[in-house]
Formats: C-alpha cells, structure tokens, sequence
C-alpha cells in the first residue's frame, strides 16, 4: 500500500524520534562517565593499598620478630579496613541508584515508544480510509464527468435545433416585419398644384397615400418667377425672383392632402396670363415613413407651369431638381448675372 507524502513524512519523523529514545536509553544503561571514574578511583586506591601491603609485608619480612609483625599488621587494619569498606558501600550504592535511574528512564522510554507505535497505527488507519476516500470520490467524479458530458452533447444538440429554429423564426420575422413596412408605411407623393392669383399665391398639396401617418416633416421650398419667351426651348430664359422658405411640420395623415403654400412680390398674374412669366418650384421633403426604426425618405419635386391662356388653365410639368437648383444657386449667388441655360431634362 502506498501512503501520501505527508504520511511517509510522519512515519519518519517518529522513526527518528525512536532511534533518539534507544539512543537515550543505551546511554542510560551503559556505565556513567562518574561511577566509571569513581570505579578507577577505587581500583587505584586498591593498587595503591596493594603497594603499601607489599612495602608492610617487606617490613614485617625485614622485622626479626613476628611480634613486631602481628602488632604492625593490626596497626594497618586498624587505619584502612575502615576506609575501604566505606568506600565499598558508596560504591555499591551508587551503583544501585544508576541502575535504578537507567529502569526508570527505561520505563519511560518504552511508555513512550508504545504511545508512539499506536499513534502510528492509528495514522496508518486514518491514512487508509483517506486513501479509500480519495478512490471513491474519483470514481464519483469520473461518473459525474460522463455524466456532465452527456448532458453537455445534449444540450449543444438542443442548442443547434434551437438556434436553427431560431435564425428560421428570425428570418421570418424580419420577412414579415419588411412586408408589413412595404405594405403599410406612409408614401408621399405630389398631389394638385394650384395657383391664386388674385392673392399671388401658388398651393402644393402633398398627399400621404400610405397606410399610417407619417412622422414629422421638414420643408424646403424654392419658388422662381421666370421670364420666359414663347415657343422657347423649356421657357426658362431669365430668373426675376427667386424666394426660399424652411419649416417643420406635423406628421401628414393618409388620405387628406396637406397644403404647401409658396408666394412671390415680382409674380404678375397679367403678365403670368400673357405667357410672359412662368414658375418654377422645388420642393425637398424630408419625412419619416411611421416606422421610428427605418432612416428619413426624401421626396423631390420639381414642376414648372404652363399656362394655356386660351382656357384660363395652368399645367404644371416635371423639371429636373438638380439643374434648376443649380440655376436657383447662382441666381442667388449674384441676380445681375444671368446665365442662358441649357433645357433641363426631366426625371
């Protein structure tokens, strides 16, 4: 069975703990540097009593009488019998007392080396079910993994169907949203244009023949009185006036034609009627068609009169917007200066 890092590091740790109690307990069971030395006292006390034995037994060897030799042999055991038998007892005591030290420490070392045994055993025991616990939360998560990528194949699956089903539904939608704004948005167009000209004044009515209303409007109007020469290529020979108005205006319902009203000081209606003076008008409408999400249409309109003076009527005929602007522009850049102008086509 293989154990974890952490583990393996443990189990060492109290190996070497082992190895110290051991090395504590030879020191203690082996003799001390003190009763060793005390031990070497002795043993040179004991030769060094041996070489006083052998210098007494040469003396008393040397005395003539045995007498001198008794009572010189019970002087030395008088003076150190008494010394070496206590010196014997402190020996043997101090030896008994290490003994006793070295069991005690012994005692303690095994306690603590059986301490240490069962909380190895017991690590061993927490290591194994941590290791089976490991085994079993990967096979959990190795099944939650299949799992999760069965779910996840699905729902990329769904997510295609439904993204598919999305784009075709989008798809649809905007067809169906570009319909509804072909068939219903509002459409301007040019309606009747009128003259007044008791009052000078000349009327554009603009008609909304869409479904819904549109959204505001911004005008802009040029009216030129021209002087034009009958039977003349387009009549537009000489600029006499030119005004220009700008305004906004409200939103033009579907069906009802809405009036822009245009007038001029140099307009002559006696000269108009003689064919001596015409109009010209161009009309820039800038307008939303009712859906806010669509950009601005632009309407142009550009139409010169023609009056027939033999019913008393007015025609008005397209023009092209671009040449008569260009003519209105420098016209108004300097009216001294006239310009003869080709004929203008029309749109």
């Amino acid at each position: 069975m293989r154990l974890s890092p952490s583990l393996r590091k443990t189990l060492k740790l109290i190996q070497g703990d082992i190895s110290g109690i051991r090395a504590s307990i030879a020191a203690l069971i082996a003799p001390r540097p003190d009763i060793q030395e005390l031990a070497r006292s002795i043993s040179d006390s004991n030769e060094a009593e041996q070489l006083q034995r052998d210098h007494v037994n040469d003396r008393l060897l040397s005395l003539r009488t045995k007498e001198q030799a008794r009572k010189t042999s019970e002087r030395y055991a008088r003076r150190y019998q008494p010394k070496n038998y206590k010196v014997q007892v402190w020996l043997a005591i101090g030896t008994w007392l290490a003994f006793a030290a070295a069991a005690i420490y012994a005692g303690f070392a095994w306690r603590t080396m059986k301490e240490i045994q069962r909380q190895t055993r017991a690590v061993e025991c927490a290591s194994v079910a941590a290791t089976e616990s490991v085994h079993v939360a990967a096979a959990g998560l190795q099944q939650n993994q299949r799992q999760f990528d069965d779910t996840l194949k699905q729902m990329q699956a769904q997510t295609a169907e439904q993204g598919e089903a999305a784009s075709a539904a989008l798809q649809s939608a905007n067809t169906a949203k570009e319909a509804l704004h072909v068939s219903e948005r509002a459409y301007l167009v040019r309606g009747k244009v009128e003259t007044d000209l008791e009052h000078k004044v000349l009327t554009v009515n603009i008609e909304n023949v869409g479904h819904i209303p549109t959204g505001d409007i911004h005008v802009v109007g040029h009216l030129a009185v021209v002087e034009q020469v009958p039977f003349a290529p387009e009549g537009l020979v000489r600029i006499l006036e030119a005004s220009r108005i700008e305004s906004d205006m409200p939103s033009f319902p579907p069906g009802a034609p809405q009036p822009i009203k245009l007038t001029s000081k140099s307009w002559d209606p006696d000269l108009y009627k003689m064919g001596i003076q015409g109009l010209a008008i161009v009309l820039t409408l800038t307008y939303n068609d009712g859906f806010p999400d669509e950009p601005d249409r632009t309407l142009k309109i550009c139409t010169k009169s023609a009056y027939h003076p033999q019913i008393h009527m007015t025609d008005f005929i397209a023009c092209n917007a671009k040449t008569t602007l260009e003519k209105l522009a420098k016209w108004e850049a300097d009216p001294k200066v006239q310009h003869q102008p080709q004929p203008p086509r029309s749109d």
